[in-house]
């Protein structure tokens, strides 16, 4: 089948999700719980492309080597953003004033960063 039939859907979920994250800490009435949750599932429907993005490469990179030189960057890549994401989340949050100070309204906020 066709793989970027699905991946733009992905991609476009996982932007709507992160919107969603940011409309709710800039919208008061958008600050509830059903929100979050409801930006939390895009989000997370979203990054099912991380998946998509090793079967691209699997068809792309026909040479073995190739294959697994592409595979150890992709992968490192994707370890660095699970281990550096939060920590930058958390520089983000305290640059806007720490959680306990920011009742909505900051892009840097709490609720528009997702995860």
């Amino acid at each position: 089948g066709n793989i970027l039939a699905i991946y733009l859907p992905l991609c476009t979920l996982s932007i709507l999700g992160g919107g969603l994250y940011a409309a709710a800490d800039a919208i008061a009435p958008l600050r509830t719980p059903a929100v979050i949750i409801v930006a939390r599932m895009l989000s997370g429907a979203g990054f099912g492309k991380s998946t998509l993005a090793f079967v691209i490469l699997a068809r792309v990179a026909t040479d073995a080597q190739e294959r697994n030189r592409w595979l150890v960057q992709l992968s490192t890549a994707r370890s660095l953003g699970l281990f550096v994401g939060p920590a930058v989340a958390a520089a983000l949050v305290n640059l806007a004033g720490g959680p306990a100070g920011d009742h909505g309204g900051s892009f840097l906020g709490p609720f528009a960063l997702p995860g």
